[in-house]
């Protein structure tokens, strides 16, 4: 769990029997780890304190497993737009799924902050227009391991490997040790990892899920150590070997 105060303010987070504290640093930023736990078997409350009377409450938090969701436009594809969209819609009702969608946000640099209105219960207003995917993908979970699931959509149609990749693994790549983070538009090296990957680390996953390819299939030979290289990039980044799988449109 983290966030921003003022520098030197201390903070404490309250949740589940459990109370840690951290202090800001001198940019502001704290985080504090919580100990792990079971799942939920119902939502609760989170209290994040800081300097005087200063409060959050975080209402309806669920524990369970984490995942992102991203690639290009197979895995944006709206679940309403799929086959049988209108009867699944109307059967998306799951109080202990919740859904996130990243907004498409490039960056020449990291953000610190996601792109995103936060999370929702997964509803049929709300699961409609979310990746068809990665709601099919959350609720196998769901019906199979009896556990909340979290799903973060972060995906953007047509675009390119590279932009997913931070920028110092791809220098220690032959084909982009020059690469320089200019032009508009996603499919430039970095800007996508920057804008709606690295707002989201280190939060606390269980794996993620990958649907791209199509528009690195002109560069095939090139993709067998790109791709490779992304998914490792994405492994160090969040400090852990999550799980990562994937599936190509393209030969």
């Amino acid at each position: 769990v983290w966030g921003w105060a003022a520098p030197g303010e201390k903070i404490s987070v309250d949740f589940a029997g459990q109370k840690k504290t951290a202090t800001a640093d001198s940019a502001g930023k704290w985080m504090v780890r919580l100990s792990s736990m079971r799942a939920s078997a119902a939502p609760r409350a989170m209290i994040v304190s800081g300097a005087g009377d200063s409060h959050l409450v975080l209402t309806n938090v669920l524990v369970g497993e984490v995942w992102i969701c991203s690639g290009q436009s197979n895995m944006q594809w709206g679940l309403g737009s799929s086959v049988n969209g209108p009867q699944e819609v109307a059967a998306a009702v799951f109080p202990l799924i919740r859904l996130m969608t990243v907004r498409n946000t490039t960056s020449h640099t990291p953000l610190a902050d996601a792109p995103t209105d936060g999370w929702v219960v997964c509803t049929p207003s709300t699961a409609c227009g979310f990746s068809a995917v990665g709601y099919f993908f959350g609720r196998q979970l769901h019906n199979e391991l009896k556990v909340p699931i979290g799903v973060i959509n972060t995906s953007w149609g047509g675009t390119i490997c590279e932009a997913w990749t931070s920028a110092e693994t791809l220098r220690k790549l032959p084909d982009f040790a020059l690469f320089q983070p200019a032009g508009s538009g996603p499919n430039v090296c970095t800007v996508l990892y920057n804008g709606m990957i690295a707002p989201l680390i280190p939060y606390g996953i269980k794996g993620a899920i990958w649907y791209q390819g199509e528009s690195n299939a002109g560069r095939a030979h090139q993709y067998r150590t790109l791709f490779p290289a992304m998914i490792k990039d994405w492994r160090i980044h969040w400090n852990d070997r999550i799980a990562f799988g994937f599936v190509q449109l393209a030969n």
